[in-house]
Protein backbone atom coordinates (compact mmCIF):
# COMPACT_ATOMS: atom_id res chain seq x y z
CA UNK A 1 0.00 0.00 0.00
CA UNK A 2 1.61 3.73 -1.21
CA UNK A 3 0.93 6.59 0.86
CA UNK A 4 -1.82 7.98 -1.43
CA UNK A 5 -3.80 5.09 -0.34
CA UNK A 6 -3.18 4.67 2.87
CA UNK A 7 -4.31 8.65 3.30
CA UNK A 8 -7.54 8.00 1.39
CA UNK A 9 -7.67 4.96 3.46
CA UNK A 10 -7.57 6.57 6.51
CA UNK A 11 -9.27 9.97 5.96
CA UNK A 12 -11.88 10.10 8.76
CA UNK A 13 -8.72 9.04 11.06
CA UNK A 14 -6.84 12.13 10.05
CA UNK A 15 -9.57 14.42 9.99
CA UNK A 16 -10.27 14.01 13.91
CA UNK A 17 -6.95 13.99 14.48
CA UNK A 18 -6.76 17.70 12.80
CA UNK A 19 -10.30 18.85 14.22
CA UNK A 20 -8.88 17.57 18.13
CA UNK A 21 -5.86 19.51 17.48
CA UNK A 22 -7.65 22.47 16.81
CA UNK A 23 -9.70 22.60 19.65
CA UNK A 24 -7.39 21.82 22.10
CA UNK A 25 -4.96 24.77 20.79
CA UNK A 26 -8.69 26.80 20.97
CA UNK A 27 -9.22 25.73 24.88
CA UNK A 28 -6.04 25.38 26.30
CA UNK A 29 -4.95 29.23 26.25
CA UNK A 30 -8.82 30.43 27.19
CA UNK A 31 -8.20 27.66 30.19
CA UNK A 32 -5.15 29.23 30.69
CA UNK A 33 -6.65 32.58 30.93
CA UNK A 34 -9.73 31.70 32.97
CA UNK A 35 -6.89 30.51 36.11
CA UNK A 36 -4.95 33.54 35.51
CA UNK A 37 -8.00 35.56 36.27
CA UNK A 38 -9.04 32.98 39.02
CA UNK A 39 -5.87 33.71 40.92
CA UNK A 40 -6.02 37.72 40.54
CA UNK A 41 -9.69 37.52 41.63
CA UNK A 42 -8.19 35.87 44.88
CA UNK A 43 -5.73 38.44 45.02
CA UNK A 44 -7.98 41.24 44.76
CA UNK A 45 -10.58 39.93 47.28
CA UNK A 46 -8.51 37.71 49.23
CA UNK A 47 -7.45 37.52 53.00
CA UNK A 48 -4.44 35.78 54.75
CA UNK A 49 -3.97 32.81 56.45
CA UNK A 50 -1.57 29.52 57.39
CA UNK A 51 -1.80 26.05 56.12
CA UNK A 52 -0.23 23.31 57.53
CA UNK A 53 1.52 21.01 54.97
CA UNK A 54 0.21 17.70 56.23
CA UNK A 55 1.16 14.93 53.07
CA UNK A 56 3.27 14.55 49.39
CA UNK A 57 1.71 12.42 47.09
CA UNK A 58 3.52 11.16 44.14
CA UNK A 59 1.24 10.00 41.28
CA UNK A 60 1.63 8.95 37.90
CA UNK A 61 -0.46 11.73 36.43
CA UNK A 62 0.73 14.60 39.23
CA UNK A 63 2.74 15.34 41.95
CA UNK A 64 1.31 17.27 44.81
CA UNK A 65 1.12 18.39 48.51
CA UNK A 66 -1.80 18.13 50.63
CA UNK A 67 -2.29 20.75 53.45
CA UNK A 68 -4.86 22.16 55.52
CA UNK A 69 -5.85 25.55 57.19
CA UNK A 70 -8.94 26.47 59.40
CA UNK A 71 -11.14 29.83 57.96
CA UNK A 72 -13.82 31.38 60.14
CA UNK A 73 -13.41 28.36 62.67
CA UNK A 74 -14.11 25.58 59.69
CA UNK A 75 -11.28 23.02 58.56
CA UNK A 76 -10.40 22.85 54.79
CA UNK A 77 -8.13 20.34 53.11
CA UNK A 78 -6.62 21.39 49.76
CA UNK A 79 -3.47 20.35 47.36
CA UNK A 80 -0.91 22.42 45.90
CA UNK A 81 0.39 21.31 42.63
CA UNK A 82 2.89 23.99 41.87
CA UNK A 83 6.06 22.36 40.50
CA UNK A 84 9.66 23.00 41.54
CA UNK A 85 9.00 23.27 45.27
CA UNK A 86 10.29 21.30 47.81
CA UNK A 87 7.82 21.87 51.46
CA UNK A 88 8.52 20.58 54.31
CA UNK A 89 6.03 18.50 55.95
CA UNK A 90 4.34 19.20 59.42
CA UNK A 91 5.66 22.91 58.14
CA UNK A 92 3.31 26.32 58.17
CA UNK A 93 3.01 28.25 55.18
CA UNK A 94 0.86 31.53 54.88
CA UNK A 95 -2.25 31.15 52.35
CA UNK A 96 -4.08 33.17 50.30
CA UNK A 97 -7.92 32.46 50.43
CA UNK A 98 -11.01 33.36 48.50
CA UNK A 99 -13.89 34.34 51.53
CA UNK A 100 -16.23 33.42 49.01
CA UNK A 101 -14.83 30.13 47.99
CA UNK A 102 -12.29 29.23 50.68
CA UNK A 103 -12.58 25.08 49.49
CA UNK A 104 -12.08 25.57 45.77
CA UNK A 105 -9.63 29.76 45.82
CA UNK A 106 -6.50 28.90 47.82
CA UNK A 107 -3.19 29.30 46.94
CA UNK A 108 0.01 28.61 49.14
CA UNK A 109 2.53 31.48 49.14
CA UNK A 110 5.57 29.44 49.78
CA UNK A 111 8.42 32.14 48.86
CA UNK A 112 7.12 33.95 52.00
CA UNK A 113 8.12 32.44 55.19
CA UNK A 114 6.40 32.61 58.09
CA UNK A 115 8.07 34.24 61.46
CA UNK A 116 8.63 32.02 64.01
CA UNK A 117 6.93 35.06 66.02
CA UNK A 118 3.03 33.78 64.47
CA UNK A 119 1.86 30.87 65.51
CA UNK A 120 -1.57 30.69 64.26
CA UNK A 121 -4.04 32.99 62.32
CA UNK A 122 -7.09 34.94 62.83
CA UNK A 123 -10.08 32.72 62.18
CA UNK A 124 -10.97 35.48 59.60
CA UNK A 125 -7.49 35.79 58.56
CA UNK A 126 -6.07 39.03 57.94
CA UNK A 127 -6.55 41.68 55.09
CA UNK A 128 -2.62 41.77 54.37
CA UNK A 129 0.49 39.85 55.39
CA UNK A 130 1.61 40.29 59.10
CA UNK A 131 4.80 40.78 57.41
CA UNK A 132 6.15 43.25 55.06
CA UNK A 133 5.71 41.99 51.85
CA UNK A 134 5.43 44.14 48.70
CA UNK A 135 1.67 42.96 47.19
CA UNK A 136 3.16 43.18 43.96
CA UNK A 137 5.43 40.77 44.94
CA UNK A 138 2.11 38.18 46.10
CA UNK A 139 0.95 39.63 42.66
CA UNK A 140 3.81 38.56 40.43
CA UNK A 141 4.05 35.17 41.97
CA UNK A 142 0.47 34.47 41.49
CA UNK A 143 0.77 35.32 37.91
CA UNK A 144 3.22 32.88 37.42
CA UNK A 145 2.06 30.24 39.39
Amino acid sequence: MNAKDFFVKNKNTFQIIIFLIILFSIILPCANKFNQKRRLIIYDRGVYSIAKVTEYRNESRSSHYRYSFIYNNKIYKSRSYYKGINLKLGQNYFLIIDPKHPELNNILLQPFPIPDSIAEAPSEGWKELPIPVDKEEIRKFLEEY
